[in-house]
């Protein structure tokens, strides 16, 4: 939580303090490779990020559902971190009763 103590950087950039601690929000999705009909779709918990340009999905995700790899792009992950990812296409996002075609959706790296 930022602090409004004198002196403290966000006292003296005239920062508020949030009026509640921040919380991490997930919810079930549904992903689908809508080239093949004939796979069993993927409910995942996803972890909602209201700053993230794309969606990542771990490797096992992107196997389950045959997504072709179309290229590898540079992400940087939260620490800073640079890694190179496969980007894959194409996936059906669905959301209760909403659905997105995504061109392409970069798969994270598991953690090995």
């Amino acid at each position: 939580m930022l602090s409004t103590e004198e002196g403290s950087p966000c006292q003296r950039l005239s920062i508020p303090a949030p009026l509640s601690p921040v919380r991490l929000v997930a919810t079930e999705i549904t992903l689908e490779n809508p080239r093949e009909p004939a796979l069993q779709p993927v409910k995942v918990q996803a972890l909602v990020d209201s700053g993230a340009v794309h969606l990542c999905i771990p490797e096992h995700v992107r196997i389950q559902l045959k997504l072709d790899e179309i290229d590898r792009k540079e992400i940087t992950l939260a620490d800073g971190e640079k890694k190179l990812v496969p980007y894959v296409s194409p996936i059906m996002i669905w959301y209760k009763n909403r659905s997105q075609k995504s061109k392409g959706v970069k798969s994270a790296l598991d953690s090995s």
